[in-house]
């Protein structure tokens, strides 16, 4: 497994914790981790560190990442083996240009980039849906989207609307599911800094964890332990919107398997459940689709690029606003690794976001109301990087402003807080969330 020095190096530093207030200071003038690349390849940058040879590997990275692979038959044997189901054909498919997926941006058809976990219709259609199917195979089933709007007034007049999408699986090939199967949709999220939340010591995480609320603040953010396939233990999940995956790695080769079809050492499981016989039947590649050669040059690519610095405010009010009002709480700014700040603005913690941002059922009753905390640096490029700023797991809120009115359960009392705000306040809190 190629791993970089700069991973190699990073340890947790005895200093203090970065806070919003002091990520200014304890940034370096050249910092090993940033860019200053704004533009809209400003996701795609390798740490500045990284020696010749290590770049070189970045860039290959970079080659497989962009790859579209095709399937078993075609002449270009180097990338067969897609599907026979999948969701899409590359990782930029869903990633582009490193960046943030479109989600639930329009009514129809639902984007390739938003994905939808199934859990309880795995004899049907396993634990993913895949709409699509190379030739000769049938895909799952299609994604739609409409949307209910709700709307409501800050104390100072000003109005704001709130959108919900509302997804409906349709023309399902093979069965309805059963009614209480869970739907779980989620949106490809920017890809800066993995490498940096992979080496966050797990006990620093887990420190952060009150899943009993024992100091009764209301937030009871709990850890996901989840299994690593290379090592076989249960450890500390960091990746995907539930935590579900505990390495870049890991992640990278869950994406290859669950959205395209290609088989890995970590799954080397074709998608094709039992009842599904032209899926079984279907032309495979190599066993082994992705191999280890592809999979460690993809992951360190994606473990080394790098977070655009954050962009300069005229005043500290609006970070100020966002520690006072409990932002901060969950979206903890700041580690240090060794001896070098980072802020990824967020505990990596599963916490409870209440019903309205809840997993469905395809009976339509709500269950999962966890969601993991999403770090924020980034937010402020998706605009300029992918053309919008769908925001949340499902891409329903167009902005920073709707995202924060989305919170409730753990995080009410901090959205609450935030519609007592005054324009200005509310102004100053959302351009600081957009210039990390």
């Amino acid at each position: 497994m190629i791993r970089t020095l700069a991973f190699i190096l990073l340890t947790l530093s005895s200093a203090a914790v970065p806070t919003a207030e002091t990520a200014a200071a304890q940034r370096p003038a050249e910092h090993p981790f940033e860019t200053p690349d704004f533009s809209r390849n400003a996701f795609g940058n390798p740490f500045p560190k990284l020696n010749r040879d290590e770049r070189r590997e970045f860039f290959v990275g970079n080659s497989f990442f962009k790859l579209a692979w095709v399937q078993t038959g075609a002449t270009t044997t180097a990338r067969d083996g897609l599907g026979p189901t999948f969701n899409a054909v590359s990782c930029s498919g869903c990633h582009l240009l490193d960046g943030r997926g479109m989600g639930a941006a329009r009514e129809g058809h639902a984007h390739v980039s938003l994905l939808f976990r199934l859990d309880g219709a795995e004899e049907q259609y396993g634990s993913q849906l895949n709409p699509f199917a190379v030739a000769s195979v049938s895909g799952e089933a299609q994604p739609f989207i409409k949307f209910e709007t709700e709307s409501g007034v800050f104390p100072d007049g000003e109005a704001y609307e709130l959108r919900r999408p509302i997804f409906n699986l349709i023309n399902w090939m093979f069965g309805e599911p059963p009614k209480n199967t869970r739907v779980s949709a989620r949106v490809a999220n920017q890809l800066i800094g993995l490498g940096l939340l992979e080496d966050i010591p797990a006990a620093e995480i887990e420190a952060m964890a009150d899943p009993e609320d024992k100091d009764q603040d209301g937030i009871s953010g709990r850890p996901a332990y989840v299994l690593d396939l290379r090592t076989g233990a249960m450890v500390l999940g960091r990746f995907g919107w539930k935590a579900e995956q505990p390495t870049v790695e890991q992640q990278n080769a869950a994406a290859f398997n669950g959205d395209m079809g290609l088989t890995s050492a970590l799954f080397p499981n074709e998608n094709c459940p039992s009842v599904q016989l032209a899926c079984q039947a279907a032309p495979k590649g190599n066993a082994i689709e992705v191999d280890d050669h592809i999979l460690s040059r993809v992951t360190m690519y994606m473990r080394s690029l790098a977070v655009p610095v954050r962009r300069k405010l005229p005043d500290d009010n609006g970070q100020k606003t966002f520690t006072r009002i409990g932002c901060a709480n969950c979206h903890r700014p700041g580690y240090t690794l060794d001896g070098v700040a980072v802020f990824p603005y967020t505990d990596l913690l599963l916490h409870d976001m209440g019903p309205g941002l809840a997993d469905k059922s395809v009976g339509g009753d709500l269950l999962a109301t966890e969601w993991r905390t999403p770090p924020l640096w980034g937010v402020g490029l998706i605009q300029t990087v992918n053309n919008h700023q769908n925001l949340m797991h499902d891409g329903r809120a167009r902005g920073v402003q709707e995202a924060i009115l989305w919170h409730d359960g753990e995080s009410a009392r901090a959205k609450n807080a935030y519609l007592q705000l005054n324009k200005a306040e509310r102004q100053g809190l959302i351009d600081f969330v957009n210039s990390l």
